[in-house]
């Protein structure tokens, strides 16, 4: 029934354009105790976002938070041989967002959180930080990312680091990345099925089990986006500590 509501969800936004929810707007009271900015995955919707946002705000998130759409439309990641490239520019831009936020905001916390798809956008996003700048936490859901790919750059932007969840019985990620590649343009199962091969000590890295299950997410790929309950007890309270 989930993976059903979630087509249904990819069909409205693919075939209409519309969202069905946007985050609320982020208040001065919010943006000073703290920002966490979530890419949304291949449909580049806000409305992916909202089971991660009422999860974060279940479980006393007070930070701003923001729902942050990718440069183009979610069929850009069939692309996958220049998808990268082509969202340098606006992963620049991003990076620059940011950093005017932490100017405005000294000694905010700010958390970067993406699922599948946006887990690759917010590498892209510290990537093209200064090295004399940075974020403080990274956190990745399902990354629709290859196993191999160098994350130490990313890594290297942050204060205390990144963690990633992944599940090894997340079917539906395999299946797209082997036949239309992971957006870094390897054609393989991604990150998000086998978890990153780098060994760097700022990676935590979290395997999905079956205790997650009465979270309600039961390891497949959609499940860290519709399952609240599993963001409000296993993701905030990653957020809730940098301070």
């Amino acid at each position: 029934m989930k993976q059903i509501r979630i087509m249904l969800l990819a069909v409205v936004i693919l075939t209409t354009g519309c969202e069905l929810w946007r985050p609320p707007a982020t208040t001065p009271d919010e943006l000073s105790k703290g920002l966490v900015v979530m890419y949304p995955g291949a449909l580049n919707s806000t409305t992916e976002m909202a089971g991660v946002y009422d999860g974060l705000r279940e479980a006393g998130v007070d930070h701003a938070i923001e729902v942050v759409p990718w440069e183009g439309p979610g069929a850009n990641f069939l692309m996958p041989t220049t998808f990268l490239a082509s969202q340098r520019p606006w992963a620049k831009a991003e990076a620059n967002r940011i950093i005017q936020y932490s100017a405005d905001h000294p000694g905010s916390p700010v958390t970067l959180l993406g699922f599948s798809g946006g887990a690759m956008m917010c590498i892209l996003v510290a990537e093209e930080m200064p090295e004399d700048k940075s974020v403080d936490w990274i956190i990745m859901l399902g990354p629709g990312v290859s196993p191999a790919y160098d994350l130490d750059p990313m890594l290297s932007r942050t204060s205390r680091g990144a963690v990633v969840y992944w599940s090894p019985i997340d079917l539906l990620s395999s299946q797209i990345t082997v036949a239309l590649g992971t957006l870094d343009g390897v054609f393989g199962p991604s990150a998000a099925t086998y978890g990153f091969t780098s060994k760097n000590t700022k990676l935590i890295q979290i395997e999905w089990s079956s205790a997650n299950s009465q979270y309600g997410n039961d390891g497949g790929h959609t499940s860290y986006i519709s399952s609240a309950s599993w963001i409000r007890d296993f993701v905030a309270p990653e957020i809730m500590n940098i301070r």
